[in-house]
This record gives structure tokens, C-alpha cells and sequence, in this order.
């Protein structure tokens, strides 16, 4: 059969295929441009620069499979797709600094061969120099746990030094420059911060091409997180080439704690109240201790270790019974293996003891339920005196066996009686506690109008009844 054209558009031009080529089944097509591309990336995402390499094949075998053309650089190879309705390839591979000679294989599919689409020679220039040494430090670290550094500084300063071979830079010395970068995994995804390009005066030694700097991290590093501080070198205002493998994993773990309860300036009152904070997220275990101080005298009066749960909440019960009451300040101080923190700012409670709730009645009668001018007559000089208090569930937050009660009386000539302190029984009423206590009065009641009170914390209103003496026969008096 006569040569066959297969109608190919490279650089507008038909492209005649070898007739034995399509008559056998094998593939047909030609590698035609090499050439150097900075913007070409590694298997990690960083630019390296490279050769980008194109060129067409076809195989009249393919129907509505893909067809693999395979290119490669010595030990470098990738692969481009072609298929029935495009011929077109093309495949950007990350080389060194160098010449290098590009060969492409278009892969047979069903009957026939691979075929060899040719060979080309390209040198990738220097676009991104790649140390030969480097050594990273950051400082100022407080210890290391296991392979991580740990700081207390949220903007360490990093210390970087890169070499590489001087020969492989020749006249470009004056722009050799270096690229700081400290990267890490948040909650939120990467965390990276980059320096700008530095400059510094290179120094050769030993056919060796050195730069340094410091770099103060000019992002707050988060709490917990491990970083990753490392350099790239670059070359005039290029982009910096790849990350170096050395360098040191860096950890941001302070000490600090914030407020978590109670509220500033609360009034508590129960019998051992929580006090908590939260610490900061830290690359290694704390401990949290607190203090409590009363501001009368100004010493310490309690002091313990909290716990500290998987929500960096730390808390401790206060021992109030050790206490007094009045106005206190409460201090926290986080420790971890290196060390610990100054104690924290003072917050401020008030030791309070409960108060007796006003009693919400009181009567005093002696069973009569004789009513004269609205006032009760009571013939027994010894009445009983009852009084009931009830309070709202919550409102008392001591046990209710605390609650005490003292019934009195009070002539409108200014004879008073009181009890002794009584036992009261309580009484739950819905949403209400409720105590009842009765007194029957120790000695006569003189003549006249009385009245009867409760008191606890204060005596309620007094409930007014008359005593009058009573005469057999002569009526009253």
C-alpha cells in the first residue's frame, strides 16, 4: 500500500504517516519540543523547574480506549494519554540543573508494536538552587520532648544555614538567597508562615556556597500545634525552590489559663463551690495549681491541684468549710515538665453563709377561737405560739436541717418572752420547702395585747392577740 496521510496539525503542517506503520497495527506519532519551564513541581507541590516535553501520536486501534505515549529522562519517567479523537501529548517532568536527553514511546494497543517517536536534548537552567546541607535551629526553647522542641515564645526566632555546591551557581552568586518557612496542621487546616527572600553576603568554603539569617516568625504560632521549621534557597526573585528534608519539628506550649468560672466578683455560697479555668491546648500534659487568698489579711488560705479534663478545662473544688466568710481572691499557676507559670491574675469571690429566709407567718393562741374586735382572746395565760416558714426550692442551698427558728412574745407594755432555739419539721409543698415549729409560752402573759413573732435570720411581722383575765363572776377585767 502507498504511503498513507493521516491527518495530523503539527505547527499546521500534515504530517505523512509510514504506510508499513499503519498497515501493522502499530502506533505512528513524533516527539517535536523540549524545553525548559521553571513553573514545573515535584511530588510534594514545590516548584523545582524542569522540561516540558510534547509532541502527537495516534494508533488506529484505539476506538474508544486511550493509547499511553511514555516518555522518559534517564531514571525519570512519565506518561501522556492520547486517544481516537485527539493526538496531541504533552508532559511536564521535574529535572536538576543539567542536560538531558528526552526520549517518547508510543505504548501499542491490540495488534502491532510500541513505536519510537524520537529523541530530544534540553538543558533545565538553575530556576530554583537546592542545598546540599542545611541546618535549621529555633530558639528560645525551653526543653525537648523526644523529637520536638518545645517553646514558650508564640514568634520563636528561626535560625537557618543552607549550602551548596558554588560551581552549580557561577556568576549568580550575588542573588543567591534563602526562604524561611515554619508549617504546621491546625483544626483549620495548614498553618504556614513564610518569610520574604533573604540576601545575605554568601560565604564560599571548601567549593561550598553558604547562606544564614535569622527570622523572627512574624505569625502567632497556635497552642498545641507541631510545626515544622525548615528553609528553601532562591535564586535572584524566582520562586524559592524546594523544601529541605532537614530541619526540626517545633511546638508552641505555654502556660497560660483564662477564666472559666465562677464570674468575677460572685457571691457564693455553696458548701464547696468549683473554681475552673482553661489552659491552653500545649503539645505535652499540665497540672494546674490553684490559691486562695483572703483579702482581710492577705495569706493564703486554701491551696490544691485541679484536674484537667480532655477540653483543657482544669478545676478544683474549693474546701469552704476552711473559710471564712468575707472577700477572697483566687490565683492559678499551670506547670509542665520544664517548668511553670508565675501565678495568674487574682479573680474575686465572697464567702458568704446562708441566710435565714424571713418566716411567712406567725400566731399565737391558746385554742379558744374567741374573736373580739378582731382580735383573738386567749384565756389561757400560757398560750402556744406557732410560726411556719417557706421557702422557694433552690434559695436555700444549705440542708434544710440547718434552718432554726425562735418564737416570741410581746406585751404592748413591753413584756417580752422568747424561746430557746427549735427543732423544726420540714415539709416539701411543690415547689417550696416549708418548716413548722410551736412554742407554748413559759410564764403568764400579763394582761393586754401581745404579739407573737418568728425569727431566724429576722423576726417576721407579729400576729397581735389580748390576754385578759378573767374573773369568776365579776366577768372581764
Amino acid at each position: 500500500m502507498s504511503a498513507v496521510t493521516v491527518g495530523l496539525a503539527m505547527l499546521g503542517v500534515l504530517v505523512p504517516v509510514p504506510a508499513s506503520a499503519a498497515e501493522n497495527g502499530s502506533p505512528v506519532g513524533r516527539i517535536t519540543s523540549v524545553v525548559a519551564d521553571p513553573e514545573i513541581y515535584d511530588d510534594d507541590g514545590v516548584v523545582v523547574g524542569g522540561l516540558r516535553v510534547s509532541g502527537w501520536a495516534t494508533d488506529i486501534n484505539l476506538g474508544d480506549s486511550a493509547g499511553a505515549v511514555e516518555v522518559s529522562s534517564g531514571g525519570t519517567v512519565q506518561y501522556a494519554w492520547v486517544g481516537s479523537d485527539w493526538d496531541q501529548w504533552e508532559v511536564r517532568m521535574p529535572l536538576p540543573v543539567g542536560e538531558h536527553t528526552v526520549c517518547a514511546t508510543a505504548v501499542n494497543v491490540g495488534e502491532g508494536e510500541d513505536t519510537a517517536l524520537g529523541c530530544l536534548t534540553a538543558t533545565v537552567p538553575l530556576f530554583s538552587p537546592q542545598p546540599s546541607t542545611q541546618t535549621v535551629t529555633v530558639h528560645p526553647l525551653v526543653g525537648q520532648d523526644g523529637s520536638v522542641f518545645v517553646l514558650r515564645e508564640e514568634r520563636p526566632v528561626v535560625r537557618a544555614r543552607a549550602c551548596l555546591d558554588a560551581a552549580s551557581v557561577e556568576g549568580e552568586i550575588a542573588r543567591l538567597g534563602m526562604v524561611v518557612e515554619v508549617g504546621g496542621w491546625t483544626d483549620a487546616g495548614d498553618h504556614v508562615v513564610s518569610s520574604p527572600p533573604f540576601y545575605p553576603n554568601p560565604v564560599t568554603a571548601d567549593g561550598q556556597l553558604c547562606v544564614e539569617t535569622d527570622w523572627q516568625v512574624d505569625e502567632p504560632l497556635q497552642p498545641g500545634v507541631l510545626y515544622w521549621a525548615t528553609s528553601r534557597l532562591v535564586l535572584d526573585d524566582r520562586e524559592p525552590g524546594a523544601r529541605a528534608d532537614s530541619g526540626v519539628e517545633v511546638a508552641y506550649s505555654p502556660l497560660d489559663a483564662a477564666l472559666a468560672s465562677p464570674a468575677e466578683g460572685d457571691v457564693l455560697e455553696a458548701s464547696k463551690p468549683i473554681l475552673s479555668v482553661q489552659v491552653d491546648r500545649t503539645w505535652m500534659s499540665v497540672a494546674v495549681d490553684f490559691r486562695v487568698t483572703s483579702v482581710g489579711s492577705g495569706t493564703a488560705v486554701a491551696e490544691g491541684r485541679g484536674t484537667v479534663d480532655e477540653q483543657g478545662v482544669a478545676s478544683w473544688a474549693v474546701p469552704f468549710d476552711d473559710l471564712s466568710p468575707g472577700e477572697h481572691w483566687w490565683q492559678v499557676r499551670v506547670a509542665d515538665q520544664f517548668g511553670q507559670s508565675e501565678w495568674s491574675r487574682a479573680w474575686e469571690f465572697v464567702r458568704d453563709v446562708p441566710r435565714a429566709p424571713r418566716p411567712t407567718s406567725a400566731s399565737m393562741t391558746d385554742g379558744s377561737g374567741v374573736v373580739q374586735d378582731g382580735l383573738e382572746v386567749a384565756a389561757d395565760p400560757e398560750p402556744t405560739v406557732g410560726a411556719s416558714v417557706c421557702v422557694e426550692a433552690g434559695t436555700w442551698v444549705a440542708p434544710v436541717s440547718d434552718l432554726s427558728m425562735r418564737l416570741g412574745v410581746v406585751g404592748d407594755d413591753g413584756h417580752r418572752l422568747e424561746s430557746g432555739t427549735l427543732a423544726l419539721v420540714a415539709d416539701e409543698h411543690g415547689d417550696a420547702i416549708c418548716v413548722d415549729g410551736s412554742w407554748r409560752v413559759s410564764e403568764d402573759l400579763h394582761p393586754g395585747v401581745h404579739g407573737a413573732g418568728a425569727g431566724g435570720g429576722c423576726w417576721s411581722r407579729t400576729e397581735r392577740m389580748v390576754r385578759r383575765r378573767v374573773v369568776p363572776g365579776a366577768g372581764d377585767r
